[in-house]
């Protein structure tokens, strides 16, 4: 899909790439109109539209809602295309949904993916907090979410993904059911209690900012953790001011902790003082994955683009594998 979308960007003039944009909402058009069934299970949609189609997008998302869909994902990248737009989730639409009538057709959802769609926590929370069965959670380059709040003891949320988000300034999340936490972007407060049953962390930040706080919150957590993904532009906060000094981590064992990917490792002194943390600590340790992809690029087209530095990584892992004990995987992405 990556290809077929960025072709659309490269290969067109902005008369051809609304002509398939045109074609795009006249094909879903379609498909809903030929669509029997009683219930939509999946329904995705991945293309390069904003609020000139809003109206357009509304009406699909209330056809997949009133057939019951289980997991609804909007994907409105704006990587590709040369007329990037914007898509923000209609007020008008979300006052239906808290009627009595809305509430009804949202209760089936069990996963919900927002990639570059501008909600705000109101609205993310509104379907939390209403979607009974709502397992699964992703906010992805929503420009317009300063804050989030997870909390409360009946959500049964178990995977919550927060990406690319700019502007978010303070994330609270109390969530018994919890089982993967993810988070990349700016430096944000950041408070987590009672997710016991938390196995798998991906955390990761942009240039320039100090993000201790986010491993603080969940260090008492990591004994308890099978994976581990650490985007190593964490570097930052693993540092003492201009010292390249490893910051110290509990010294307790991370007993349960089978997997470690690290993310933009590309053989800096840190780097590897960082992986020899996890060797050491971490007893049950299966695997060990080095991806030098940059941070900023995964998940995006530019991710198969990367220079990779293959050689220089190559050079540390062999120093890796001088400290992991036989049986470990030590992969190389």
């Amino acid at each position: 899909m990556w290809n077929i979308l960025t072709k659309i960007g490269e290969d067109s003039n902005v008369s051809e790439i609304e002509e398939k944009r045109t074609r795009y909402i006249n094909w879903v058009d379609k498909v809903l109109e030929l669509h029997r069934g009683n219930f939509i299970n999946e329904f995705r949609l991945y293309f390069d539209l904003g609020d000139d189609q809003k109206s357009y997008i509304t009406n699909w998302i209330h056809a997949a809602l009133a057939k019951g869909v289980q997991k609804l994902e909007l994907n409105f990248d704006r990587f590709v295309g040369l007329l990037w737009k914007e898509y923000s989730f209609p007020i008008e639409f979300y006052n239906t949904l808290k009627s009595p009538c809305g509430l009804s057709i949202i209760k089936s959802l069990r996963s919900l993916s927002l990639r570059f769609v501008h909600v705000n926590a109101e609205i993310v929370e509104f379907f939390i907090y209403n979607c009974p069965h709502l397992e699964r959670l992703s906010i992805f380059g929503s420009e317009t979410l300063l804050s989030l709040k997870v909390a409360g003891s009946s959500i049964q949320l178990k995977h919550l993904d927060i990406t690319g988000c700019h502007f978010i300034k303070e994330v609270e999340i109390s969530a018994p059911s919890l089982l993967s936490f993810k988070y990349h972007g700016p430096q944000i407060k950041l408070h987590v209690e009672n997710v016991h049953l938390l196995i798998d962390v991906s955390i990761g930040g942009t240039y320039d900012v100090q993000l201790r706080n986010l491993i603080d919150p969940i260090i008492r957590y990591l004994p308890r953790l099978e994976t581990l993904e650490l985007l190593l532009d964490l570097t930052k906060l693993i540092c003492d001011g201009n010292k390249r000094k490893l910051r110290e981590f509990p010294k307790c064992p991370l007993e349960h902790l089978k997997e470690v990917e690290f993310i933009g490792f590309i053989g800096r002194p840190i780097d590897l003082e960082l992986a020899f943390y996890f060797i050491e600590n971490a007893p049950m340790l299966e695997k060990i994955i080095v991806n030098p992809t940059c941070p900023y690029s995964v998940g995006t087209y530019f991710e198969f683009q990367d220079d990779k530095k293959e050689q220089a990584v190559r050079k540390c892992v062999k120093q890796l594998k001088k400290r992991v004990s036989q049986g470990v995987q030590l992969v190389i992405k």
